[in-house]
């Protein structure tokens, strides 16, 4: 009887971590202004009114099954609430795989774009200025 109540709770446990878990890793993540051959330019955390900024994100281990990740832009609201301004979704595949998405930004404040999975799990955030 021990040994049945064990294996649940054993089952269970592995169950609860493997739920909603992402099969990747995000190896970097940088926001820029520009992509070159495929590679940030350097990291930019303040922007001018009318400038486009660039999320870059490397992704590892994701396996041979096409998955599905998002860049979520969000305009920072004084109250501290985050009004969506755009989402991209991105299809990622394989060993490694680099992606970016862009937004033209022309409305001046704080600022903050998400990388989240399919499942809406933040997996990296950047947060940024615009002048």
């Amino acid at each position: 009887m021990m040994k049945k109540i064990f294996g649940v709770i054993f089952f269970l446990t592995v169950l609860s971590f493997s739920y909603g878990a992402t099969s990747y890793n995000v190896s970097r993540s940088v926001l820029t202004d520009a992509i070159v051959q495929k590679e940030p330019a350097p990291h930019r955390e303040l922007f001018y009114f009318g400038e486009r900024a660039v999320f870059f994100t490397e992704l590892t281990d994701i396996g041979v099954d096409e998955k599905r990740v998002f860049h979520n832009w969000y305009l920072l609201k004084d109250d501290g609430t985050k009004e969506m301004m755009a989402s991209v979704p991105l299809k990622i595949k394989g060993y490694r795989w680099r992606t970016w998405s862009s937004k033209n930004l022309y409305n001046k404040g704080n600022w903050i774009v998400d990388l989240t999975d399919d499942n809406g799990v933040i997996l990296e955030s950047r947060e940024f200025i615009v002048q």
